[in-house]
């Protein structure tokens, strides 16, 4: 006679899918009902929805499986890719409690690890709004989940995944060698795992040869151009933009991004978990001392080597500054909530549950107000404002991610004011940047290279349509200002900065912020 396997609740998988739901339902209530004014959401959204290819490395698994998500029946477009967030992120908290209740084997402890982290400041934001670093950390905990139970073959593979969709994931190197070395067992088959990670890229090779749309910033034709945008390298692999060499940045930038960063892990798990995580380094350093390298291996390298080397711009600690740099804190933050698992690990079962609850509580009470993203429309008025203003059949050169993107969204995805077209001037290459404008406005002038600087642009065709400009910072004259270097005249046609932001959406139009036929040429005109 057969024996069946009784069912239990005891069962780690079953608290692991509990805890994922559970950090969904409360990620599901908080998620932004629309576009975010994170730097890249206007864009990852708009490709998803056009089949796009956004910046380097071109994100094609994300791009692919969003687009999935935007055919969904409720919501915005946005609000959909949004949900997708917050379903890895949720994911990433059950892998994490597998992971914790591995380590220690108990489940307190594990289900007050992964809530720690699903409630932290920056992972819970991070769960709310269309970003590729929800994904990332998805494959991070599964890859260092896999390591640790010498799965190799099942680490390599989602280590491909990772690394061909996101390149910080090669921060875990050292920590995933170290590791392999205590054991030593190399097998072939880690190679052909690692490379299944390169499949998504037959999306992106298959819409450079059959699709032109408004969000592209790649047309590979080849393996060079390919690699060229597989592995940044006209921003560089590991710069924050193009043009910026890390191996430039003095010595005092260096410290500012690791005292910065130490001050976001205090921000994300309060001084409390700066005390249970040292307590739990220090454990680790004196019972578990190969673990311990381990973990603190992947904490150091993904967090203050990285940020070090990286040099994000914090622009004086701006608003602005921390929003580029912030996402970054991710991967080191989830070596740190194992750490702080550990420190609660020392107290005994009635303590554990008091001070971990009493813990949990606290976060979301500190965290709910700043990371609730579910009344913010601040980006969708930002893009549809700005279209608004501008005159009838306009083509507007726009810079600054979260004005670009978001204004991207409004028109390509949202369908506001489709008279008007747009064009980023940092996108790379020019054919790249008119391809698209090409096919829809076949009256301009748009033959290279006269055309490939801005100046030639309006050189060439201002006689044909209104060109506008918004945030560009390096348009000709240096800043928001009109023309070129030999003073042609251009049409700027902007709603007040107060209004962009603070706007009526896709609603009636304001007269505050109606076009005027009239161009302004200066700040002055305003």
């Amino acid at each position: 006679m057969i024996k069946r396997k009784s069912f239990s609740l005891n069962c780690p998988l079953i608290w692991a899918v509990c805890v994922g739901l559970a950090t969904l339902l409360v990620y599901f209530l908080m998620i932004a009902p629309s576009v975010a004014p994170q730097a890249d959401s206007g864009e990852l959204v708009t490709a998803a929805y056009t089949l796009g290819i956004p910046h380097p490395p071109g994100y094609p698994l994300y791009t692919f499986v969003a687009h999935f998500f935007t055919l969904l029946p409720w919501g915005s477009v946005a609000w959909r890719v949004n949900l997708f967030s917050a379903l890895t992120q949720a994911a990433a908290v059950s892998v994490l409690f597998l992971l914790i209740f591995q380590l220690t084997k108990n489940r307190l402890t594990a289900l007050a690890g992964s809530l720690i982290l699903a409630f932290s400041y920056t992972f819970w934001l991070y769960g709310l709004v269309a970003e590729v670093f929800a994904l990332n950390d998805l494959f991070a905990l599964l890859i260092i989940y896999f390591a640790l139970r010498r799965q190799w073959v099942w680490a390599a593979l989602f280590f491909g995944f990772g690394f061909f969709h996101h390149l910080t994931i090669i921060l875990l190197v050292p920590a995933l060698l170290y590791w392999w070395w205590q054991q030593r067992k190399w097998q072939w088959k880690f190679v052909p795992a690692a490379l299944v990670g390169l499949i998504p890229y037959l999306y992106v090779v298959v819409v450079a040869k059959t699709r032109v749309g408004p969000l592209m910033w790649s047309f590979p034709d080849n393996l060079d151009s390919l690699a060229r945008l597989m592995f940044r390298a006209d921003y560089g692999s590991f710069s924050p933009t193009v043009g910026q060499d890390p191996a430039l940045a003095l010595l005092s930038d260096k410290v500012a991004q690791v005292t910065t960063y130490f001050r976001f892990l205090v921000d994300d798990f309060l001084w409390l978990g700066i005390f249970l995580g040292a307590l739990g380094v220090i454990w680790l350093l004196l019972r578990q001392r190969r673990l311990a390298i381990f973990l603190l291996l992947g904490f150091i390298t993904s967090g203050i080597f990285f940020l070090s080397y990286a040099n994000f711009p914090l622009y004086d600690y701006s608003i602005m500054g921390l929003a580029v740099t912030e996402r970054f804190y991710l991967l080191p933050n989830i070596f740190w909530a194992v750490f702080i698992a550990f420190g609660l690990k020392l107290l005994r079962p009635p303590l554990l549950v008091i001070i971990a609850g009493w813990y949990v509580v606290l976060l979301i009470i500190n965290h709910y107000p700043l990371v609730n993203q579910s009344g913010n429309f601040l980006a969708l008025n930002l893009g549809a404002n700005l279209l608004r203003s501008a005159p009838k059949n306009a083509v507007i050169f726009l810079q600054g991610d979260t004005l670009t993107f978001a204004t991207f969204y409004a028109r390509y995805v949202d369908h506001f004011r489709p008279d008007v077209e747009l064009i980023m001037p940092n996108m790379i290459g020019p054919d790249n940047r008119f391809r698209y404008l090409k096919s829809v406005r076949p009256q301009l002038d748009i033959s290279l290279p006269k055309t490939a600087s801005i100046a030639g642009f309006l050189e060439a065709n201002l006689d044909r349509v209104p060109i506008a400009y918004a945030g560009v910072t390096g348009f000709p004259g240096g800043e928001l200002s009109a023309g070129s270097p030999s003073g042609l005249p251009a049409h700027l046609t902007l709603a007040d900065q107060a209004l962009l932001f603070y706007g009526y959406g896709y609603g009636a139009p304001n007269p505050a912020v109606s076009p005027s036929p009239a161009p302004k040429t200066s700040l002055k005109d305003f």
